[in-house]
């Protein structure tokens, strides 16, 4: 480890990445990759980024997208210190301008007290990443016996804690998961495999003929029947007009949504494939072809029951659900009350008629694109609703140079035209819906946190150090506002 990362031996080199591998071969595929990023300066003293070139190796060989990650400053080693010490070093060190899909990776080559990485990933859930995985090459052993078991305990307090949770979602045991499959009339020969999912829970499935399905049970209270039968109907007439979804099975009664055991589900044929790669032209190009293509429908009708996206009644809805929630102390709500206000009051100007929404996916992140080579199609359409076409485009513009931003619009846009026209003036929405996305995803965390999957899942919720790094980020998305209106004046 000492020869790879402090003289850049390349036999040893070879060597970690080869070891990576091995462990990660019959691990499910995150949908991005993040190598834990040195900053500028310190590369260029020590000549070489160990975690970068192990992370541009193993992206190539798991097929995995590779995104980058900035360090905002120079942060003093981390070699001597305790954990607290080390948390406080690396507090805001980090950034992630790419909207991120709903499941990555870090990548480093030791991690000591795992606080690198836990800055890392606060970083990486302010950019929408739902679940965040820490890989590495080796990790420094405990330092006191005490420390393990602390942790052995922690772990264990938590599995107690989801065994008696009364949640509804604990009681889909992968029995009763077949056993509503096999309801439709299907036979299923195998056990389900749950994917990561936290909004609904998804497993995917195969029947006696080897077809493969992806059935979603939705969280009970979040849709009516008729909101949910909008989406399913909305999948099947883009399904009728070629567009490439994933539109759910209908028994011979046309029937779509399905019931057992007190829960609401339904079987899509699985759409099998990779998320693509927002550095790739051609990929981007097909990108925006599809969502034009999804928006020429989409524009035909509307919904009758599903939201309009309206940024000034959900953004109150989101500031509400956190200021009522327990996880900040009276100085943060203070300060998150007067960034959110200021956010909020600077968004009541940028909003858009209600003539100019129509019907769209609505989360359209990387994790929720999937296909090969230059064909891609859409799934879970949870999230559709009425809303500017740009809701769809703005998370593909990852670019953090003008030329690299301008040469992805370009693409996203000249597929887009393939299909239907877009109004260039909706790109200043795009600021706008960022920070509209990063109010409420913060929200919906709080929002969802009596399920058990979520404290597992997202513990640092309850740390004063993600609200700091939330509200900060906030105040940045204040200013990048106020300068956007600067350049148009």
């Amino acid at each position: 480890m000492q020869g790879f990362k402090f003289q850049a031996s390349p036999r040893a080199g070879s060597l970690m990445l080869a070891l990576l591998e091995e462990a990660l071969r019959d691990k499910p595929r995150p949908q991005a990759l993040l190598a834990v990023p040195l900053h500028p300066r310190r590369a260029r003293q020590r000549g070489f980024d160990q975690a970068r070139w192990l992370a541009e190796r193993l992206s190539a060989r798991l097929d995995i997208p590779l995104v980058g990650a900035q360090r905002r400053r120079d942060t003093p080693s981390q070699r001597g210190l305790d954990r607290k010490r080390r948390r406080g070093n690396l507090r805001a060190a980090f950034r992630v301008e790419t909207a991120l899909p709903s499941e990555v990776a870090l990548l480093d080559d030791v991690m000591t007290t795992g606080a690198t990485l836990d800055a890392l990933a606060r970083a990486c859930h302010q950019a929408g990443a739902e679940r965040v995985e820490a890989w590495a090459v080796a990790r420094t052993p405990f330092s006191k016996p005490g420390a393990l078991l602390a942790c052995l305990i922690s772990r264990l307090n938590q599995e107690r804690r989801m065994e008696t949770s009364i949640h509804p979602f604990a009681r889909l045991e992968p029995a009763r998961v077949v056993a509503a499959v096999e309801s439709l009339g299907f036979w299923l020969p195998g056990e389900p495999f749950a994917l990561n999912s936290y909004e609904n829970r998804v497993y995917l499935v195969h029947d006696d003929e080897r077809r493969r399905w992806v059935v979603k049970f939705y969280r009970p209270g979040r849709w009516s029947d008729a909101q949910i039968q909008e989406e399913h109907d909305f999948l099947a007439e883009l399904e009728a007009a070629d567009v490439a979804v994933a539109a759910p099975w209908r028994d011979e009664q046309g029937v779509s949504l399905h019931r057992a055991e007190g829960f609401r589900f339904a079987l899509y044929p699985q759409l099998p494939g990779q998320a693509p790669e927002l550095e790739n032209p051609a990929h981007l190009f097909a990108l925006g072809e599809v969502i034009g293509a999804m928006h020429a429908v989409g524009e035909s009708g509307r919904f009758a029951h599903r939201r309009t996206l309206n940024l000034d009644d959900m953004l109150a809805e989101a500031c509400d659900g956190v200021l009522s929630s327990p996880w900040l102390n009276q100085r943060q709500r203070r300060a998150y009350t007067r960034v959110t206000d200021s956010l909020r009051s600077a968004l009541v100007d940028r909003g858009w008629a209600p003539e100019r929404s129509i019907r769209v996916h609505g989360d359209c992140h990387l994790g929720n694109m999937l296909g090969r080579d230059e064909a891609f199609g859409l799934v879970d359409f949870d999230d559709c609703l009425m809303a500017p076409a740009v809701q769809d485009i703005w998370m593909l513009l990852t670019g953090q140079e003008e030329g690299e931003w301008q040469m992805q619009l370009s693409e996203v846009i000249e597929g887009y035209e393939q299909h239907r026209d877009f109004d260039r003036s909706e790109l200043a929405l795009i600021e706008p819906l960022r920070a509209f996305r990063l109010i409420r995803h913060s929200a919906w965390l709080v929002a969802r946190w009596e399920d058990p999957a979520f404290p597992v899942a997202f513990p640092w919720l309850a740390d004063a150090g993600y609200w700091d790094d939330h509200i900060r980020q906030l105040e940045q998305q204040r200013r990048v506002l106020d300068a956007a209106v600067s350049g148009q004046a």
